[in-house]
């Protein structure tokens, strides 16, 4: 797949967000709607603004340019890393579940087969090839650590965190990876992969061996949805956590959450325990899930040309700043784009 870039860099607009001379206590957000600006491209076109932000207030305050554009799909990569045959190991091959749920939606993909042929423990795609795509969607099928580390390894693991740092978004069905990578785990920590880069903070495994249904959580892109359940593995069970986390809950198993998404701010996650594959299709579908998952990745999608740790940039008193953001886009459509926010973070004090 190929990236196209649109760039915006910004212009001229005055600092007043509630009316002149008034003035913002502690306020932790203050977003601005400049959606006066309209930008209407065709792929391969380029289109420069600028923005020149002045702090006139009293204390220091930091901005960003967050701009979001509707019917764009990100660009997608599909991790099978189940062990079947096509893998070169022995596990169930559950790759048409996840292509089936992409093709009936008429997304685009592309594919990184995880070759178990040499070592089943072997890592999946690097941080480089994961920095192409704007979502990876990983699934692990049937393992649970058997081979040892056959569900995510820690390579694995360091990879997906530097591919999240740098603003991506991840689905992971990995229905036993806290047996395989965290055996006697209940909760998790700060500095701990699944409680950084998950959201999850605590969970009882092997709650459900197996669940017979489930339904869509409050508040999730599910909501109102229900599946029944199957073991896709003819060999063996699939083995269900409990968990719960710092997201919105997903999929509920009697009462609890198998599932939760999760938007850190700077990345969107999904994970599922209840593996993708053990939804059975009827009233609610795969297909359906996958569709209100894409259109929950796409709300208020944006890339910045900066790196995380410095996307926030400091104003000082009586002083201005400029800043930049890229657009990927990826379709050959014409996309009317306007909706741009600016969003200020005041340090302390007031801010006029």
């Amino acid at each position: 797949m190929t990236r196209k870039l649109l760039t915006i860099l910004t212009t001229g607009i005055l600092l007043l967000p509630i009316g002149q001379g008034s003035f913002l206590t502690a306020q932790p957000i203050i977003q601005i709607d400049i959606s006066s600006i309209e930008i209407i491209l065709q792929v391969g076109q380029t289109h420069e603004e600028t923005f020149n932000i002045a702090n006139l207030g009293t204390d220091p305050l930091t901005f960003e340019l967050d701009f979001s554009y509707p019917g764009d799909e990100p660009t997608i990569l599909v991790v099978d890393d189940d062990g079947g045959t096509n893998n070169g190991g022995s596990y169930t091959d559950v790759q048409r579940y996840y292509t089936d749920a992409l093709d009936s939606n008429g997304l685009e993909y592309d594919l990184h087969v995880v070759n178990w042929s040499i070592n089943p423990a072997s890592p999946g795609p690097d941080a480089e090839t994961m920095s192409e795509y704007e979502l990876v969607i990983w699934f692990t099928g049937e393992g649970w650590g058997y081979y040892g580390n056959d569900t995510l390894c820690p390579i694995d693991e360091e990879n997906l965190r530097r591919y999240l740092d740098d603003g991506g978004n991840l689905f992971l069905s990995s229905q036993d990876y806290f047996y395989d990578r965290y055996t006697s785990a209940g909760t998790f920590s700060p500095g701990q992969f699944p409680y950084d880069y998950l959201g999850v903070t605590s969970t009882d495994q092997d709650l459900w061996v197996p669940p017979t249904n489930c339904i869509g959580g409050v508040g999730s892109f599910v909501e109102n949805m229900a599946f029944g359940c199957q073991v896709p593995y003819p060999s063996s069970t699939m083995w269900t956590d409990m968990i719960i986390g710092q997201g919105t809950s997903l999929l509920m198993v009697e009462g609890q959450a198998a599932a939760q998404q999760w938007d850190s701010g700077d990345f969107k996650v999904v994970f599922t325990t209840l593996s993708f594959e053990g939804l059975v299709d009827g009233a609610s579908t795969r297909a359906q899930f996958m569709e209100n998952f894409i259109e929950w990745i796409q709300e208020h999608r944006h890339q910045t040309n900066r790196s995380p740790e410095s996307r926030y940039s400091p104003i000082d008193h009586h002083h201005s700043a400029q800043d930049t953001i890229q657009i990927h886009r990826t379709t050959n459509e014409i996309i009317e784009t306007d909706d741009p926010w600016l969003t200020l973070a005041p340090e302390s004090g007031s801010i006029e």
